[in-house]
């Protein structure tokens, strides 16, 4: 479970918004909040990380999955993160494993849609 979720609309995103510890091993809090997110109108989805401090490997696989089924739609899948600390965890962990190279990664909101399908065009 995460120590804080909660879904919202913004004119650009339906936005998942995750903190602190994000530990989906044994519990569906993050996986109905996807499910949610996922049924919300509109071309692109957003989930906001940048205030996570740890998120198991059970809740990055959902996280992942849900980009991949999102693109298989036709619509967009981003993830937030506007940590500018190089050695955050958060920015440790996308380096590493590459993450980028998966699913798009904006640095704030209103990058989304910047150069993409997601602002209409």
């Amino acid at each position: 479970m995460a120590d804080a979720i909660q879904l919202s609309e913004t004119p650009k995103a339906a936005l998942l918004s995750l903190s602190g510890k994000v530990c989906a091993q044994g519990d569906d809090s993050l996986g109905a909040a996807l499910k949610k997110l996922e049924g919300f109108t509109g071309n692109v989805k957003a989930i906001d990380i940048t205030s996570v401090e740890f998120i198991d490997s059970y809740a990055l696989g959902q996280i992942l999955f849900f980009c991949s089924k999102i693109r298989d739609r036709g619509e967009k899948a981003i993830i937030v993160n506007a940590s500018p600390d190089e050695s955050s965890y958060v920015n440790t962990l996308v380096k590493v494993a590459e993450l980028n190279q998966v699913v798009e990664f904006v640095s704030d909101i209103d990058s989304i849609g910047a150069g993409s399908n997601g602002d209409g065009s």
